[in-house]
């Protein structure tokens, strides 16, 4: 498919992506108090030898950010995918709610410099929490939930 149709489609899934150097963009789903696979596409558009990936999180209310250093790739095939493994609230402690998200690539001797170094994806995260029971019922004309 090509890019003008899949930009259609994501507009009508009322999804808002950003395109940045070619890479696309995709969704994370965290799971509070669970241990999530987060899987990526980082090799193919590396261009750093031995790159340090860093995962920065923007919070879609306010201008909350949170920066992880992406350390084990336990994926099977890391040329086709990377897999990471975060504990939340261990590794990762995030509020229920989206987020933005972008992977930066980063010398390992320079370390990392959000103003400088190469995104190479990013999206969206959703964070939820599995204890929270979303009970949805309809009046007839809206859509009305609530949380138990």
């Amino acid at each position: 498919m090509d890019f003008f149709f899949i930009s259609f489609l994501k507009h009508l899934c009322a999804l808002s992506y950003l395109k940045i150097n070619n890479n696309q963009f995709v969704m994370i789903l965290i799971k509070k108090n669970n241990m999530n696979n987060i899987i990526v596409t980082l090799r193919h558009s590396t261009t750093i030898i031995d790159a340090v990936y860093t995962l920065l999180i923007t919070s879609s209310n306010d201008i909350t950010q949170h920066v992880i250093t992406l350390t084990t790739d336990v994926s099977l095939n890391s040329d086709r995918y990377n897999q990471y493994d975060m504990a939340d609230p261990t590794d990762i402690d995030l509020r229920v709610g989206d987020y933005d998200y972008f992977i930066f690539e980063s010398d390992p001797i320079t370390g990392f410099n959000q103003a400088t170094d190469n995104i190479i994806e990013g999206g969206k995260l959703r964070v939820r929490d599995e204890s929270i029971v979303e009970q949805v019922a309809f009046d007839g004309v809206n859509q009305i939930i609530s949380f138990n």
